[in-house]
């Protein structure tokens, strides 16, 4: 039984770790195996379910190991459907428009209100208090905004 487990949490770290090389392994394997290793992410490791087939108590190691491997397995499942679900070259885009941050900056740089626009707080409020960073960081940033991949919003990527 013991060693049941320890192969069944081998597989899954496996799984996880390396699916690439586990969807190569499942093609050259018989068909049950294949469905079974193509689509790692279908599965989850319960602990009711686990200490019903070994007929005892999972130990605080094993319980451990389990909660880590299920996180991986999460981890891996939600990098697999966003793999699949984004076009390659696909922009992630909040909406915000680099002009009204340009304009914010111009007018009110010295506050920080494009910093806050484009969801940087923490250096909004140090330019409220240090009046833009004593006007070099408002430069700095009238600069930025004007080149396309200068100051973008927090969490976009443009290229």
């Amino acid at each position: 039984m013991k060693k049941n487990l320890t192969s069944l949490i081998f597989a899954a770290v496996f799984l996880c770790f390396c699916p690439s090389l586990a969807g190569a392994v499942a093609r050259q394997s018989s068909v049950v195996q294949t469905q079974q290793l193509e689509i790692p992410y279908s599965f989850d490791l319960k602990k009711e379910g686990l200490e019903k087939s070994l007929g005892r108590k999972l130990t605080f190691r094993e319980k451990l190991t389990l909660r880590f491997v299920n996180k991986k397995i999460e981890k891996q499942s939600s990098k697999y459907e966003r793999s699949e679900n984004s076009e390659i070259g696909a922009r992630k885009t909040t909406g915000k428009s680099q002009i009204v941050a340009f304009l914010l900056c111009f007018f009110l740089g010295l506050l920080g209100i494009h910093r806050f626009y484009l969801g940087y707080t923490g250096m909004g409020v140090l330019y409220i208090f240090t009046l833009g960073l004593f006007g070099i960081g408002w430069l700095i940033d009238l600069i930025l905004l004007i080149i396309p991949n200068g100051l973008t919003p927090k969490g976009e990527t443009r290229y």
